[in-house]
């Protein structure tokens, strides 16, 4: 029995997959596609321009406590009317140099305190994007990984249901077994095929992902071994966790940040309030000509005192806008710590249960592979149908795609505990790079 409008959605969906890993190989292992990633990846890239222009703070705040130098000109043109001497054009120049240096100016100081937070906001903000960059990294990797998987699991699946199907119609036909068994079969076949290609099809999607990160398609990657160690946060304790993250996590420290920031611009906007004091010192030349030419230079000191007396109602207006954006900060600060104190404890229980899952599945395994051994032994005596043996088969397939699935995760809570703990590096990378290997198909 034939069942061309399966085979050709298969044929579409494995051409698909085809086309976009044709390019050439960029990268390999997790080490590859994170180097790749650093490079490339255009969030990564936008938070490095952030950091850049949050660093422009400083030199902008120090230029209000700086003197400011000015220099002014003027050439005029000047046509004069007198009863005494009658008509008369003349020319009018000079320039005006002059320097200003702040005494008191209470808003360029607290501009200046503030872009110290500035400074730091920039810093945790750069550092936390690093880090989710490690971790987005990571989960699209092993997601290519978990998704490859699920096509070699369906793919596997569909060929064990083939040759099952294959025997059921012998049987049959010599009279062993009834046709609801083929029928069953058959249907059971229809829908590995189905399977088979929704999973190709996720496993092109996932691929997908991975580009938006890197800007390539990579052709294969390194898989991950069958062992890898199972090991507990150290130290233990998620109470220990949460008090490191709470005193590392980077986006936490950008929201505490953000709060210094917003007490600052309060106290910028009273200080439009207070009176400046600055110190000018200036020159200047004028030629006069006409009927009394002259020429002068005048050079001075001065102190110049400026009090706000009214303005509107807007600087009151600018401090209450102020207060309520430090509210805003405040309650968004709170939410990052609850946010931080959560994804601490869930990756902490995350990396515990999936040590517990690996060992459990490891151990499901074995008896569902006997299982499937008993199952098949009564198959062939009349005591098990052919719908046994095929889910037999099918839970022993899903059992050990479970099992890989559940290591991917295990990997991908360490990597979330220590990005709440502000603890995430490079060198975890490297350290998940060893226990990758050359696929076998390669």
């Amino acid at each position: 029995m034939h069942y061309p409008q399966y085979n050709n959605r298969l044929i579409m969906a494995t051409f698909t997959a085809c086309l976009l890993w044709s390019n050439p190989l960029l990268a390999e292992d997790l080490n590859e596609i994170y180097q790749l990633a650093r490079q490339q990846d255009p969030q990564l890239k936008a938070a490095v321009a952030s950091r850049e222009a949050a660093y422009t703070a400083r030199p902008q705040a120090l230029a209000g406590l700086l003197p400011h130098i000015t220099f002014r000109t003027n050439a005029d043109r000047i046509k004069q009317d007198s009863s005494l001497s009658g008509s008369s054009v003349f020319n009018n120049t000079g320039y005006d140099l002059s320097l200003t240096q702040p005494v008191f100016n209470y808003r360029a100081i607290q501009q200046y305190r503030q872009s110290d937070f500035t400074l730091r906001q920039a810093d945790a903000t750069y550092g936390a994007a690093v880090q989710e960059l490690i971790l987005r990294v990571s989960e699209s990797y092993f997601n290519v990984l978990a998704a490859g998987d699920n096509v070699e699991f369906a793919r596997t699946n569909k060929a064990a249901i083939a040759r099952q199907r294959e025997q059921a119609r012998k049987r049959f036909e010599v009279g062993l077994i009834a046709i609801t068994d083929v029928h069953e079969a058959e249907a059971l076949y229809d829908q590995a095929v189905a399977t088979e290609i929704a999973a190709i099809n996720e496993q092109a999607n996932s691929l997908e992902t991975l580009n938006v990160i890197t800007g390539a398609y990579h052709e294969q990657l390194h898989l991950l071994q069958d062992t890898i160690p199972l090991v507990k946060p150290d130290p233990e304790g998620m109470d220990k966790w949460t008090d490191i993250s709470l005193k590392q996590n980077l986006s936490l420290q950008a929201a505490n940040a953000a709060v210094e920031i917003a007490k600052k611009s309060v106290d910028i906007r009273k200080a439009d309030h207070l009176p400046t004091v600055d110190m000018v010192l200036s020159t200047r030349n004028q030629d006069v000509g006409g009927d009394f030419a002259r020429e002068f230079d005048t050079d001075s000191i001065s102190v110049q005192l400026s009090v706000p007396i009214y303005s509107g109602g807007l600087t009151s207006a600018q401090v209450n806008e102020s207060a309520f954006l430090l509210q805003q900060s405040r309650q968004q600060a709170e939410f990052e710590r609850r946010s931080t104190v959560a994804q601490t404890r869930n990756a902490y229980r995350g990396v515990l249960t999936g040590i517990s899952q690996v060992l459990a599945l490891e151990k499901s395994i074995i008896s569902t592979r006997s299982a499937l051994e008993t199952t098949e032994a009564g198959f062939e005596v009349g005591t098990r149908t052919i719908v046994d043996v095929l889910n037999s088969q099918r839970l022993l397939f899903q059992t050990k795609r479970d099992l890989a699935r559940t290591r991917y995760d295990y990997i991908l809570n360490y990597l979330r505990l220590k990005r709440a703990a502000g603890t995430l590096s490079p060198d975890d990378i490297l350290r998940i790079n060893k226990y990758l290997t050359v696929s076998d198909n390669s």
